[in-house]
């Protein structure tokens, strides 16, 4: 069972519910916008990242999601999903 969002950014974390041990995100940056996709590459560049978490419900996965991940895996970053079913 995936986690929820809510599970994911909670101060203090969760206990996951597959391999019962504490997990917690040190979430440094957040970005709404329309049009957020364009700006990932140049985000991720200057936070000094190569892995990205991408957190996304249904409707924003399909709205953008999709496209963000497959972006980001051409550009070479190590990309992990969480599609947020219950949000």
């Amino acid at each position: 069972m995936l986690p929820t969002l809510t599970d994911l950014i909670r101060d203090g974390g969760f206990v996951c519910p597959d391999c019962h041990r504490k997990h917690d995100i040190d979430l440094k940056h957040l970005h709404l916008c329309r049009g957020a996709v364009a700006h990932l590459p140049g985000e991720i560049r200057q936070a000094g990242g190569t892995r990205v978490f991408l957190l996304a419900d249904p409707n924003t996965w399909a709205a953008a999601g999709k496209r963000a991940a497959a972006l980001l895996n051409d550009m070479g970053w190590e990309i992990t999903v969480v599609c947020d079913t219950q949000a």
